[in-house]
C-alpha cells in the first residue's frame, strides 16, 4: 500500500489526534505483538513517535495492516476509512436538465466519508459462524446477542435451545489486498435464546410459503461482548441495531450484504430487491455456501433482512436469492417475549 505524501500527512495528524502513547502501545501489542518502546524512543514527543511507527511499517511494506488496525480501533474516524479505501467513490457531474430524482423523499444522497465510516463500524459486528460441519454468517444485535439462520446451527442445539455441539462466532475475520488477515476474536455460543424453524426450501415455493418458519436463531455469547473494544484502547465493538425497518423496502431498492461466502474472510456484495412478500424478500445480491445468516442492509445501512436461501434454476429462468424480513423476526421475538437489551 503506497500512500501519497498528502495521505501520509493526514495519517500522521490523525494518529496524533486520536491516539496517545498508551493507546498506541496497547494497539501495537494486541494487533502485532510489538512494544511501542521497541519501535520508537520514549524520549521523543508523540508527534515524532508517530512518525517512527509509520516508518517502521512503511519500511516493511505493512502500512495497510497498520491503517486497518487504526480503522478497527477508531471506526468513526473518517480519515482512516478514506486512506484504507483508496479507490474511493466517484461523484458524477451535475446538470439540472439531464437529471431526475427517481426515489423522491427517500434520502437521496449519502455523505461519502460518513457512509464508509458506518461500513467500518458494522463490519465489527459481523462474524463467521463455525460448527463441526459447516460455516455460516451472523451479526451482533445486542451486548451478547448474535443473529443467524436456524438452519446454520440446527444440528448443534436442542428444541429447548441447549447446546449439544460447539458453535463458534468468529469476529474480525477480514483480509487486506496484500493477503494480510486480521486476528480473529472467537466467542463460543452458550445457548440459543429464541429460534424459528427453516421452511422446506425449493425453487417452486411461494415467497411467503409457511410464514411462521422464519429460519432465525438468536444466539447468546459472553456477557457484554459488544461493549468491548475491537482493539485494546479502541472504541467499543458495538452492535447492529435491530428495528422493524423492513417495512420501508420497495422493489429495486439497493441492498448490501456483508458475508463469509465459502467460509472466506469477510466479503461484500451489492444488489437490489427483486420482489417482496410479507415475510420474505427476493434479491439479486451474490451469495454462496457460508453466506446463510448474513445481514442485508438497505442504502441507509439499516438491516432489513437476513439472507437464508438461493435458487439457481437451469435453463432461461432467472436465479435469485431469498431473505427473511427483519420486521417479521422482530415481531416473532416480541411475541416470544424475548428482549434484546442490557445483559
Amino acid at each position: 500500500m503506497q500512500l501519497r505524501r498528502s495521505d501520509v500527512e493526514r495519517l500522521l495528524l490523525a494518529m496524533e489526534r486520536y491516539f496517545d502513547p498508551f493507546a498506541m502501545d496497547r494497539l501495537l501489542e494486541a494487533r502485532f505483538g510489538l512494544r511501542f518502546a521497541n519501535v520508537t524512543s520514549v524520549m521523543k514527543n508523540f508527534s515524532q513517535q508517530s512518525v517512527d511507527v509509520f516508518r517502521y511499517f512503511d519500511h516493511r511494506n505493512r502500512v495497510e495492516e497498520l491503517v486497518m488496525a487504526f480503522r478497527d480501533a477508531r471506526p468513526d474516524v473518517s480519515v482512516f476509512v478514506e486512506i484504507m479505501d483508496c479507490g474511493g467513490f466517484i461523484q458524477a457531474p451535475s446538470g439540472d436538465a439531464l437529471e431526475v430524482l427517481v426515489r423522491k423523499g427517500r434520502g437521496n444522497y449519502k455523505d461519502v466519508a460518513s457512509f464508509r465510516s458506518e461500513i467500518a463500524r458494522i463490519e465489527a459486528a459481523v462474524c463467521r459462524i463455525q460448527t463441526s460441519t459447516s460455516f455460516g454468517t451472523g451479526f451482533l444485535v445486542g451486548p451478547r446477542h448474535v443473529l443467524t439462520n436456524q438452519h446454520v446451527v440446527a444440528d448443534c442445539v436442542t428444541d429447548d435451545g441447549e447446546m449439544v455441539a460447539p458453535v463458534e462466532c468468529q469476529f474480525d475475520f477480514k483480509a487486506a489486498s496484500r493477503g494480510y488477515v486480521t486476528p480473529m476474536v472467537i466467542e463460543s455460543v452458550e445457548k440459543v435464546l429464541a429460534s424459528s424453524s427453516c421452511p422446506e426450501i425449493g425453487p417452486s415455493m411461494a415467497i411467503d410459503a409457511n410464514p411462521p418458519a422464519l429460519d432465525y436463531a438468536l444466539l447468546e455469547i459472553s456477557a457484554g461482548f459488544a461493549r468491548r473494544p475491537v482493539v485494546p484502547g479502541g472504541a467499543p465493538r458495538g452492535a447492529v441495531r435491530l428495528t422493524p425497518s423492513g417495512r420501508g423496502l420497495r422493489p429495486h431498492d439497493g441492498l448490501l450484504v456483508l458475508q463469509h461466502p465459502r467460509g472466506q474472510p469477510m466479503k461484500i456484495d451489492i444488489g437490489s430487491v427483486l420482489s417482496l412478500g410479507a415475510v420474505r424478500v427476493r434479491h439479486s445480491v451474490n451469495t454462496e455456501g457460508g453466506s446463510s445468516g448474513s445481514p442485508i442492509f438497505d442504502a441507509d445501512l439499516s438491516v432489513v433482512a437476513i439472507h437464508h436461501a438461493g435458487f439457481d434454476w437451469p435453463g432461461e429462468s432467472m436465479p435469485f436469492n431469498q431473505a427473511v424480513r427483519i420486521d417479521a423476526i422482530c415481531e416473532d421475538l416480541y411475541a416470544k417475549n424475548v428482549w434484546i437489551g442490557d445483559d
